[in-house]
Formats: C-alpha cells, sequence, structure tokens
C-alpha cells in the first residue's frame, strides 16, 4: 500500500510541477496581449497584440449580435 501511496504523491508533484510552469508561460503571452470586450454585453470579443504605448489590459469595441440589434433599433 505505501508504495503506491508514493507513487501517487510523485505522480501529483509532476503534475503540480508542469501545471505551475505552463501557468507561468501563459501569465507571460497573455501580458503582451489586450482584450478586446463589447461595450454593450460585456462579452470577449478577440485578444489584440499591444502596441508599446498601451496601458492597461481591456479595450472596449461592439461584438456582431450587439451591432445588429443596435443598427437595427435605428
Amino acid at each position: 500500500m505505501r508504495p503506491q501511496i508514493e507513487t501517487l504523491r510523485e505522480t501529483y508533484r509532476s503534475f503540480q510541477t508542469t501545471y505551475r510552469e505552463l501557468r507561468k508561460q501563459f501569465t507571460t503571452l497573455r501580458q503582451r496581449y489586450y482584450l478586446i470586450e463589447c461595450a454593450w454585453c460585456q462579452g470577449h470579443i478577440r485578444w489584440v497584440p499591444k502596441a508599446p504605448a498601451m496601458a492597461g489590459d481591456t479595450s472596449h469595441g461592439i461584438c456582431r449580435p450587439c451591432a445588429a440589434r443596435l443598427l437595427t433599433q435605428l
């Protein structure tokens, strides 16, 4: 029983280490982009590469469903 527990612990530690490394890579990549959100429904539209002068992590636009709804109301 003990060898099986040790094997499970080692597997868990390995997964933890891999997760931390991948999370660090994801965070690094995410810092290079900012999120475009719909100003009406707050839905995520896309990620856009940051220009060096850009501040913040979110910008606003309008998604297609909201734009269609807005144009039909005009």
